[in-house]
């Protein structure tokens, strides 16, 4: 097994969180920002799950993203965005 590290973004909405992860086309939402979170790492599960007979895990491991990159990437996020949102890193494996 091999650890695919992905980062999210979570906004408030008006009544719900949306999380969104970065290297992946994959979002999902919640009720607070620790549910918007599990429920995004869970649907990068799925969506892993679905896709592995295509590509080789190598290839999937290799598109996470530097921390440094994100680390620039946040911050000029938070520059962009006025309202509340914030930035995180998740494990999932493959």
């Amino acid at each position: 097994m091999k650890e695919f590290v992905f980062h999210g973004i979570i906004q408030q909405d008006e009544d719900s969180y949306n999380a969104v992860c970065l290297e992946l086309d994959v979002n999902a939402e919640g009720d607070s920002p620790e549910e918007a979170r599990k429920n995004l790492k869970d649907a990068v599960e799925v969506y892993i799950g679905s896709i592995q007979h295509d590509i080789k895990c190598e290839q999937l491991t290799s598109n996470s993203m530097p921390e440094e990159s994100t680390d620039i990437y946040f911050k000029n996020l938070k520059k962009l965005l006025h309202s509340k949102f914030y930035g995180f890193r998740e494990i999932v494996y493959v």
